[in-house]
């Protein structure tokens, strides 16, 4: 009898002990990727002409959250960019349900590269990035967090594009929104509009891990342009890892 109570005490001891060890561990993990943990989104507009643009009016989507206000809506209401071209104008403006990113600029010059004409060189680019407290859902961003608004004819469709190593199966999504765009241009000009937000966690437990969503709207214009037009975007969201560790 007595052997078998020391034989249950001893069980009652490790087992104890593997539970310590396990909400230890549990408590160091989740502690560490707090203590570690960056989120950020980026925002960028680029422009590529292969000539010269005159009196440039834009419209562009900004990202929107269901059921709060955009972190990156407010950081370029407060002139939170990093970059902006020389000579642009930006501000916010809406309708009733979007807000939307107004760019205007007198002339837009020549940039060295066209994504149409395939010539070396930086677009002018507009970067708006925004340190959060995080971490954003890179996995479902339409329902849990912010992306570019308004989208319309929304497709899942296979990924073509080979992403960073993870343990997540990235998921992409297709659909059409809308851009303004008013500038005056010689008729064989090719102009490039784009559109992209990315958001993204990194931390660090025992490595280096990250995980991401990336929403990108692009818009190919042959010649000048004077109105509203449909552009081509695409959601990637579950890049990286999913696994804490």
């Amino acid at each position: 009898m007595d052997r078998v109570l020391r034989v249950l005490v001893v069980l009652f001891v490790v087992a104890i002990s593997v539970t310590a060890g396990v909400f230890s561990f549990v408590a160091y993990v989740d502690s560490r990727y707090a203590e570690t943990l960056v989120a950020t989104y980026e925002y960028q507009v680029n422009v590529e002409t292969d000539g010269p643009l005159s009196n440039l009016l834009l419209f562009l989507p900004l990202p929107a959250r269901a059921g709060g206000s955009s972190e990156v809506v407010r950081a370029a209401g407060a002139r939170g960019w990093t970059e902006i071209p020389y000579g642009w104008n930006v501000t916010l403006t809406g309708t009733e349900k979007y807000t939307l990113l107004e760019v205007t600029a007198a002339s837009v010059p020549t940039t060295g590269e066209c994504g149409a004409c395939g010539r070396d060189g930086a677009p002018h680019t507009l970067t708006i990035p925004v340190t959060v407290r995080g971490p954003i859902d890179p996995r479902d961003p339409v329902g849990n967090d912010e992306v570019l608004e308004p989208r319309f004819s929304v497709m899942e469709r296979a990924c073509t594009e080979a992403f960073p190593r993870g343990d997540s199966t990235p998921r992409c999504t297709g659909y059409e929104t809308s851009f303004f765009a008013d500038y005056t241009a010689y008729p064989a000009t090719t102009v490039v509009i784009s559109v992209e937000l990315t958001g993204t966690n990194r931390w660090n437990i025992f490595s280096e891990r990250s995980s991401e969503f990336r929403d990108t709207a692009r818009l190919t214009i042959l010649g000048e342009s004077h109105g509203w037009q449909t552009a081509r975007g695409e959601l990637v969201s579950g890049i990286g890892y999913s696994s804490l560790w």
